[in-house]
């Protein structure tokens, strides 16, 4: 990918640093040129019932706390909406 593209500005964390200039080109390119697509269904109606990535987020917040008895209750609602809890690598998506 050239600089003149444009797609330099883009940046990409993985575990709180910044990715290498080699992933962080690429997904720039599938951001900017390819738009992203979903490979996985896991919990995607959970997303839309959770009001939406806001609420997704929350609900991550919720799962890392420390009121375990909230944890479980939400791991089992998320659980029956098909959500796995599963982490996926970008490099396994691309």
């Amino acid at each position: 990918m050239k600089e003149s593209d444009g797609l330099s500005r883009y940046r990409y964390f993985q575990d709180g640093k910044e990715v290498d200039e080699e992933l962080r080109s690429e997904l720039a390119y599938i951001d900017v040129k390819q738009r992203p697509k979903c490979v996985a269904a896991d919990g995607l109606y959970l997303v839309d019932d959770v009001g939406g990535i806001g609420g997704f987020y929350e609900m991550l917040e919720t799962l890392a706390g420390d009121d375990p008895e909230e944890k479980e209750s939400m791991r089992t609602w998320a659980r029956s909406l098909g959500w796995t809890g599963r982490m996926s690598k970008p490099e396994n998506m691309l």
